[in-house]
């Protein structure tokens, strides 16, 4: 189990999420998406409506697989998800390790 960095809840690990632009890792729980799980370990991944809608969270898998969940289907297309986009908002790893591409992370202090 680990922490969420202060923030008192704990996620049992299951997948390592590495961000390319950073370097940054984090630890990605059972049913969590990417997204969620940067954020409760303090990361800043970019997002907006966190319903697999707008656009904004847009990443490219650079290593390992995801689930993509339900999004809509002009959020994101075939040919995308095919060409290994995903959205972190909605994605969660399918596997023991996954390293993404945001172009937009920031390292949060």
């Amino acid at each position: 189990m680990v922490n969420g960095h202060g923030t008192g809840i704990l996620i049992q690990r299951t997948c390592r999420v590495t961000i390319a632009d950073t370097g940054q890792s984090f630890d990605c729980g059972t049913g969590m998406t990417i997204l969620d799980a940067g954020l409760i370990a303090g990361l800043g991944l970019p997002h907006v409506c966190r319903n697999g809608t707008c656009g904004t969270c847009k990443s490219q898998v650079i290593e390992g697989e995801v689930d993509h969940g339900w999004v809509r289907g002009f959020a994101i297309t075939e040919q995308e998800k095919a060409a290994g986009k995903g959205r972190i908002c909605k994605s969660k790893p399918a596997g023991d390790s996954l390293v993404i591409r945001t172009g937009e992370a920031t390292v949060s202090t």
